[in-house]
């Protein structure tokens, strides 16, 4: 499966990582699990990385379910935690911010990024996290 998830409790980070063609049933089981997993709560932060994500074709019927999975799961926003989607093309960044009205998340803690420095630094983690993770993927 090209979609992959971890939990950094130290970090207080969910790493999600697309590779390749992630279809609608792909992203949708990804949800789920990530709101099935006991170390999944409110307060922790999001760094997705779709940088090498191939499935842009999503509808905004689509959108709409993943957004209300994410809502159901993250809980109340008011926590503090944050959302950091990195992207490398114009449409990826554009169905993230599409992505981001649908889960109705405050905008100071949502954000879309096109460089993975920047996006770390929003989080306040270090680059090194996640290239630890993406090197982890790749074994």
């Amino acid at each position: 499966m090209p979609a992959y998830y971890t939990v950094d409790t130290d970090l207080k980070v969910v790493f999600v990582i697309h590779l390749g063609n992630v279809d609608d049933k792909e992203a949708l089981a990804e949800n789920e699990k990530l709101g099935s997993d006991p170390l999944i709560t409110p307060e922790l932060s999001y760094f997705v990385d779709l940088r090498e994500a191939k499935s842009e074709m999503r509808t905004t019927a689509m959108l709409h379910r993943l957004a209300e999975q994410a809502k159901q799961w993250r809980g109340d926003s008011s926590s503090g935690s944050r959302v950091a989607i990195l992207v490398a093309r114009d449409i990826s960044f554009g169905l993230a911010r599409m992505f981001e009205v649908y889960t109705d998340v405050d905008e100071n803690n949502f954000r879309v990024f096109r460089e993975i420095h920047e996006a770390a630094d929003w989080l306040g983690i270090p680059v090194s996290a996640v290239e630890k993770v993406r090197a982890s993927i790749n074994q």
